[in-house]
């Protein structure tokens, strides 16, 4: 199932009231802030490895979306084609228990460096009744600046509603570097 898509798991998290916007720190002092949208929830955890996971859910409980943020300090995925190749490792669990049978990414360049992903069905839930906390797709992805790539996944049920659109602005928009030398 495609439930937990994140390579990470999370830790206990804290629920917090949504506010238009939550500074937190990363890694190495480097601090992002998120533009949270109005009415969804918003946690952090951090791992015992130290990856820095922030989680969202929209108000109808209908889109979770999960980030962790990983360094990048060798800027080894400045490339579209090495995002790709990172992508293809991270997802390659999902594509195994996808109805799609092979990756198909959309990329988009973003303000500071790039972003890919890719929309997974999961094969286990089509043509079934979907039990109340599962999602059928899992938009998973990464998304790059220099020094700190965010892996991404955003569980919905469908690609075309509002609050989805949302969750994809949240990732590829409204997540930005706010650390003083930003390393650009």
């Amino acid at each position: 199932m495609l439930r937990f898509a994140l390579p990470f798991l999370l830790a206990a998290t804290s629920a917090a009231a949504a506010t238009a916007e939550r500074t937190i720190t990363i890694f190495e002092g480097r601090t992002v802030a998120i533009t949270v949208p109005d009415g969804w929830s918003f946690a952090e955890a951090r791992n015992d490895m130290g990856v820095q996971t922030i989680s969202l859910v929209d108000s109808s409980g209908e889109i979770h979306v999960d980030a962790s943020f990983l360094p990048d300090s060798d800027n080894r995925l400045a490339s579209q084609s090495a995002v790709e190749e990172e992508m293809k490792r991270a997802f390659a669990g999902l594509l195994k228990s996808a109805v799609e049978k092979e990756f198909k990414f959309t990329f988009a360049k973003t303000v500071d460096g790039i972003e890919g992903h890719m929309v997974f069905t999961d094969k286990s839930l089509v043509g079934k009744p979907l039990p109340k906390d599962d999602r059928r797709l899992a938009t998973s992805g990464i998304r790059r600046w220099p020094g700190v790539f965010m892996l991404f996944t955003v569980l919905s049920n469908q690609t075309e509603s509002d609050a989805y659109k949302a969750a994809m602005r949240l990732v590829v928009r409204d997540v930005r570097d706010t650390s003083e030398d930003s390393r650009a």
